[in-house]
């Protein structure tokens, strides 16, 4: 099931992480719950999506709602192929796509399609992601990401996810618990990695 990430919840992390009119780059933004948080939390957003129907979307959704003292750069583009200026990034925090348990649309574009098995998924789509994140964020400064085992298909994912960070030369400082709504799942909370640059 395809779930949406709470904005109280991304408003929160964003103050925690960030000061205000800081850049974060949210590596997919999905349907809008990290964007409104960044609404909140008077930051500028950097969104990629290669979901043309929720990228426009959002799009109205920042048009709407946003600050006029913020910037929403809404691309639609995977995070794989997206690359940040060096060190223009103050946060990155996102929950990305678990292969192909989350189908947000059947466009070429979408990760799981581009890349047709998990090897590659993880190591074109979720290393490369992770990479460019690296190669925008400030030094210490950190990447927070929103994953957990998927017991039917890729139960693994976490500490995947975990090892391809580390690799890449992230530093994992610390796990929040995310606690779930009831109809999300029938686990109690899923992990928040946060790693610092």
């Amino acid at each position: 099931m395809v779930s949406n990430f709470r904005p109280v919840t991304a408003s929160a992390l964003y103050k925690l992480f960030c000061d205000e009119n800081d850049t974060v780059w949210d590596m997919s933004s999905g349907w809008g719950g990290r964007l409104l948080g960044s609404i909140k939390a008077k930051v500028n957003y950097i969104g990629t999506d290669p979901n043309t129907k929720t990228m426009k979307g959002l799009k109205e959704m920042a048009k709407t709602f946003g600050n006029k003292a913020q910037s929403y750069e809404l691309l639609t583009m995977g995070s794989e192929d997206y690359k940040p200026k060096k060190n223009s990034l103050d946060f990155a925090f996102t929950s990305p796509p678990y292969f192909d348990t989350e189908r947000y649309s059947n466009e070429k574009t979408q990760s799981f399609l581009k890349f047709t098995n998990i090897e590659s998924w993880k190591d074109k789509f979720l290393r490369k992601t992770i990479d460019n994140v690296y190669r925008g964020l400030k030094q210490n400064k950190f990447m927070a990401l929103n994953v957990a085992d998927v017991k039917n298909h890729y139960d693994g994912f976490e500490e995947d996810t975990v090892a391809i960070a580390e690799s890449v030369g992230f530093k994992l400082v610390d796990t929040f618990d995310y606690v779930l709504s009831s109809q999300q799942s029938d686990s109690k909370s899923e992990p928040i990695y946060i790693f610092k640059k």
